[in-house]
């Protein structure tokens, strides 16, 4: 997954929002031809088309912006699936049936056309969400090493500090206010310290 990946920017919701419109409507046309209704074929054609056309190259350019790439596995799923779509556009295309190809249409949709698109569905539901979780536990990860430098950079200056004062105290009257910097220096690096428990706290509880 790309470093400048949006957590807020899906594209699983344009995904699903070209695929599963496709569904209905196709199931209504369906039930228009099998009980002699008549409908208006452009708006199904289109969803087929819309999801053809997302099957086919749609996901791929969907996924690509935020470092993502689908499986030659899942491609080649997506393709079956995008071919039934079209399979189903001709048939929706072509007119008026007699009951058995009406019956063999509504085969089709039950037994490979649904279930192909969920599949697909799927399979970018999978592919996005793991990728989401593994680009935040690279977040984490990341934080928890920059909460170790800076815990790190607070015990360097708090120690820098702590010999800041013993060296002034050695020099005695000479060395006071320098004694005070130090002083002013270490209860700044404790603060720091004591902040960067927190975060890690805080970090440990967002984790679990």
């Amino acid at each position: 997954m790309s470093e400048d990946f949006d957590i807020y920017s899906d594209p699983l919701v344009v995904i699903q929002e070209a695929l599963f419109p496709a569904l209905r409507v196709t199931s209504g046309a369906i039930l228009a031809l099998a009980t002699g209704r008549s409908f208006d074929k452009g708006p199904v054609t289109a969803a087929l088309n819309e999801a053809e056309t997302m099957l086919r190259t749609g996901i791929a350019q969907n996924f690509d912006p935020v470092g993502l790439a689908l499986s030659e596995n899942d491609q080649a799923r997506c393709k079956a699936a995008a071919d039934i779509a079209s399979e189903m556009q001709q048939c929706i295309e072509d007119g008026e049936r007699t009951p058995d190809e009406i019956a063999r249409i509504e085969g089709k949709m039950r037994d490979r056309f649904e279930p192909a698109i969920n599949e697909v569905v799927n399979i970018c539901r999978t592919t996005f969400i793991g990728a989401v979780y593994s680009h935040q536990d690279k977040l984490s990860q990341q934080t928890e090493e920059a909460l170790g430098a800076l815990d790190q950079i607070s015990r360097q200056i708090n120690f820098i500090a702590i010999n800041a004062s013993i060296e002034a105290a050695r020099v005695g009257d000479a060395g006071r206010g320098f004694t005070v910097i130090s002083s002013e220096i270490r209860s700044l690096a404790q603060q720091a310290e004591t902040t960067t428990q927190r975060l890690g706290e805080i970090l440990d509880r967002k984790s679990h």
